[in-house]
């Protein structure tokens, strides 16, 4: 009986809320900010932009409007808190006008209103929330319609299709939504292997207890679509076994995508079919991700590589370097030049000082090897989390060079040369390598430098 009020009301100084009967508006001063809709079965939130001349709607990001919020606070002079709080009370009365299922929790009042908002745009919340789970500040987009629905058969159905939306896998995905936290990249992996195995392989995924660092970025659509893809490609077999190792070690549905992200890129390399468990597929795609192009191709899985980055002490004819410059430690932006690169398969033509640098091993277990091609080069810098893809054009005008340290089969640093000298020597995430490791590759490179050609 309250969908056709209209009213404005003034929240605190400065906030004003203006009901519009399914609609509700809020407004900074003269400006409006926010807008808030009833419509099929939920709330839906959107940011009024430029005196009204567009909106974005921000219903999967629940805490979007409320940094927005918070932001204009802060410039009319007022207190952030204040106006938070005053805006959920506005909002759990729209949420019963609406009759949607809203509710306060107390504590700070801007993650009060985050859950207020998150639960009225997306029902499937409310569950985690009763569980005690902190306010969540976004919803994947690939999950926010499913989430948007406000039973857990019709979730289910959103995500896996309807023929996979067995009882078994809603009762799994019930008892997932019951706990204080939603792990976000099992459920990714989850919905990405609906198309290839049994829904009872899903329901077991699903039920499995395990938790997720809750730093974690949130996954993607495009995570999700690379392990569908990746799953498909290795078959119903080995995806059930490899979904079952992602859910049962923490992480491990993360390190599933970015095993199947590198499966993409080494394919043509693999001897297939490949393994079917996750740290045997991971040791394999490893293995040929690093290739020197003068080198045999190796295939098979090999010995396994080793967290333990310390190789094996140095000939006692050829001392280590004592200490390399700091300067080597600091990462550098790719140089910029006019290249342009064909394609990400065209070769990366290697000079003469890295190609000998890479003529002999540095040690029997640590090689140096160069990229063939530029979607080579990406897939180091996915594999040591930095930025070596952007290094492509300026390997293929000869301006730099990047060499790889592959230490026991496995890519564990890379190295740039510039003007005949190490530019930079970098592990994953742009961070010094151990300082075993750096010494035998520093003498090994400074060695092959001094007679190697000056080009």
């Amino acid at each position: 009986m309250f969908a056709d009020d209209m009213s404005s009301v003034r929240l605190t100084a400065g906030l004003q809320y203006e009901r519009l009967g399914r609609m509700s508006l809020v407004s900074a001063g003269v400006s409006t900010i926010l807008r808030l809709r009833q419509g099929d079965g939920r709330c839906h939130v959107d940011l009024v932009l430029l005196n009204g001349s567009r909106t974005i709607e921000v219903s999967s990001q629940p805490a979007a409007p409320v940094d927005l919020l918070c932001d204009h606070a802060r410039r009319n002079g007022k207190d952030p808190n204040g106006w938070a709080g005053a805006l959920a009370t506005a909002v759990v009365e729209d949420a019963r006008r609406w009759g949607a299922r809203a509710s306060a929790r107390g504590g700070s009042a801007q993650g009060d209103l985050v859950r207020l908002l998150g639960q009225m745009c997306h029902p499937m919340l409310i569950a985690v929330y009763e569980a005690g789970a902190a306010p969540l500040g976004q919803v994947p987009r690939w999950a926010a319609p499913a989430f948007a629905e406000d039973t857990v058969a019709g979730c289910a159905r959103k995500l896996f299709g309807v023929g996979p939306s067995t009882r078994s896998v809603v009762r799994a995905l019930a008892t997932l939504l019951g706990r204080p936290e939603v792990p976000w990249w099992a459920l990714a992996v989850t919905v990405a292997a609906a198309t290839v195995v049994e829904p009872d392989n899903l329901a077991q995924a699903l039920a499995t207890p395990i938790n997720e660092a809750a730093d974690l970025a949130l996954p993607s659509q495009e995570d999700v679509r690379v392990a569908q893809a990746g799953l498909r490609l290795v078959g119903a077999t080995r995806a059930r076994r490899l979904l079952r190792d992602a859910v049962n070690d923490e992480g491990g549905a993360r390190r599933l995508v970015a095993v199947l992200r590198l499966l993409g890129d080494v394919e043509r390399d693999l001897q297939w079919p490949p393994p079917g468990r996750l740290a045997d597929l991971e040791r394999v795609c490893l293995r040929v991700a690093p290739l020197d192009p003068s080198g045999p191709r190796p295939v098979g899985p090999g010995p396994a590589p080793t967290t333990c980055l310390v190789p094996e002490a140095p000939s006692a004819a050829h001392p280590p370097a004592t200490r390399p410059p700091p300067a080597w430690t600091t990462p550098l932006a790719a140089p910029t030049v006019a290249v342009h690169l064909p394609g990400p398969y065209a070769e990366l033509p290697p000079g003469p000082v890295a190609q000998a640098l890479c003529r002999l091993p540095v040690t029997s277990d640590i090689q140096l090897v160069l990229p063939r091609t530029q979607r080579e080069l990406s897939t180091w810098g996915r594999l040591l989390g930095n930025c070596l893809a952007d290094f492509a054009p300026a390997v293929a005008a000869g301006t730099t060079a990047i060499v790889g340290v592959r230490q026991r089969g496995a890519l564990v640093a890379a190295l740039e040369l510039r003007d005949g000298c190490i530019a930079q020597f970098l592990g994953p995430r742009n961070r010094p390598p151990p300082a075993r490791l750096s010494e035998v590759v520093v003498h090994h490179v400074e060695r092959q430098l001094s007679v190697a050609p000056t080009r």
